[in-house]
């Protein structure tokens, strides 16, 4: 039956590349990392000693948002989704 066939698509969740944020200028770092307890790293250098302490933890990438499984060497492993083709 055409039209009817199912599929199964995947959700890739977004993850940042420790070592590529590094090379960001300070003005893109200054206050988007956030400490355990919610306050953000203000300055550029904070940023900065928090990505190398994530490094030093053996950390390539970090989540953007939730993701169930999230491996902080190769990030989202993927999360498949039913769908409908033709939608």
């Amino acid at each position: 039956m055409r039209g009817s066939a199912s599929f199964v698509s995947r959700i890739i969740h977004m993850a940042l590349d420790i070592r590529g944020a590094l090379r960001w200028p300070a003005r893109k770092l200054a206050g988007i990392f956030r400490t355990e307890d919610g306050e953000r790293y203000a300055t550029a250098d904070e940023a900065r000693e928090f990505l190398m302490d994530c490094l030093s933890e053996g950390k390539r990438v970090l989540p953007i948002g939730a993701c169930d499984g999230f491996s902080y060497e190769k990030g989202c492993p993927g999360h498949e989704r039913p769908d409908e083709v033709g939608r």
